[in-house]
């Protein structure tokens, strides 16, 4: 066989369970929603993934590997294994491609056998116990604290996409030094009685929600005050409906919170959506992305304006015409269509009849 074709086989035998440290770093960066300059990037990157730590390469007992999973009280970062993930892997399962497991020697020893964390791999893992397998490649890394392996364990998250709650979880595990943004955003729900849904369990009960990507989306933009106020207007006018926290509403709630958080009346706002519902506010969305060709973020946003709009009679109280990419009008605060390639910085200050918070500052209790 030529060198051309072993290449090959070896990229196909990876292509089964892949473990690309790179291109989870690339992964993780791309899911937490960041963007700017390559510096504000690579504050994703705890400091300590920059540092070699000590690691071998050798096969281990499976019946001396564990998983720290994730428990109520906060300790532990592992997601609890996903039986349709195993079957996947047994499916396909192939002995002579294996790709090595990442551990964490803690030191510790029971029963006069080592035990070692398992930051990556936990299905292969379960797999081979399953297929009789005594012993699996193991990469040991040694001298990390369990914050730093949960760091690692968010960064190696491409085996099978793990979920947005369980890789918040595990950026909260990481410590707030390493994770500031997710302990702030943490924060700015604890304020608003928000409980985060990390394993989907609470879909069904007010006040949850499992949509951390738009939390993290609109924190990145915004700020902990814009997704403070644009969770404080949900909560104001749909909070007791449990689909009030979908990415949908944060989304389009913050999009129109942008726009026109300087000149809309919020008692007059709070009373309309009050009265129309969030399912009625669901199909007036959907007609926007249908009829006026609106992003899909932004349609609910978007329906918020014309439902505003609707009864109000005097064109001077009505909120001005939705642009995506805008800017605020210095003297009258409504938005305005920019400029193509106009720079458009984003806000300092979030400013409500009742509320004025700055945009790092933290979110004012409620």
């Amino acid at each position: 066989m030529t060198e051309r074709s072993n290449r090959t086989v070896q990229r196909d035998e990876r292509a089964v369970s892949p473990t690309e440290p790179i291109g989870a770093v690339m992964h993780a960066r791309r899911m937490a929603g960041k963007a700017g300059t390559p510096d504000e990037t690579d504050t994703l990157i705890p400091d300590f993934i920059h540092q070699v730590r000590p690691s071998t390469l050798t096969y281990l007992p499976t019946e001396e590997l564990f998983v720290d999973y994730a428990r109520d009280d906060g300790s532990g970062y592992a997601r609890p294994l996903n039986e349709y993930n195993i079957k996947r892997i047994l499916r396909r399962f192939n002995p002579n491609a294996l790709a090595p497991a990442i551990v964490s020697d803690r030191g510790e020893q029971t029963k006069q056998r080592r035990r070692f964390a398992t930051i990556d791999g936990q299905h292969r893992i379960e797999v081979a116990r399953r297929m009789g397998l005594l012993e699996y490649p193991c990469e040991v890394k040694t001298g990390l604290t369990i914050e730093e392996e949960a760091a690692l364990y968010t960064l190696y998250g491409v085996q099978f996409a793990q979920s947005p709650g369980t890789r918040f979880r595990a950026r909260l595990a990481a410590g707030p030094d390493a994770e500031a943004a997710a302990h702030h955003i943490l924060q700015v729900c604890t304020q608003i009685g928000l409980t985060l849904d990390y394993d989907m369990h609470m879909s069904e009960k007010p006040m949850t929600t499992r949509a951390f990507i738009a939390l993290e989306r609109v924190y990145n933009r915004v700020g902990g005050a814009g997704l403070y106020l644009a969770l404080l207007m949900v909560k104001d006018f749909w909070g007791s409906d449990p689909r009030a926290f979908q990415e949908t509403v944060i989304h389009g709630t913050s999009a129109f919170n942008e726009r026109y958080h300087k000149i809309v009346d919020r008692k007059y706002l709070t009373e309309r959506m009050r009265e129309l519902g969030l399912s009625e506010m669901f199909s007036r969305s959907r007609g926007v992305v249908a009829i006026l060709h609106g992003k899909r973020p932004h349609a609910f946003g978007r329906a918020m304006q014309l439902a505003y709009n609707e009864r109000v009679k005097s064109v001077s109280r009505q909120l001005p015409e939705w642009v995506d990419k805008f800017y605020l009008d210095e003297k009258s605060g409504a938005p305005r269509p920019a400029r193509p390639y106009q720079r458009i910085p984003q806000p300092n200050v979030f400013i409500s009849k009742d509320l004025i918070v700055t945009r790092n500052g933290p979110a004012p209790p409620r």
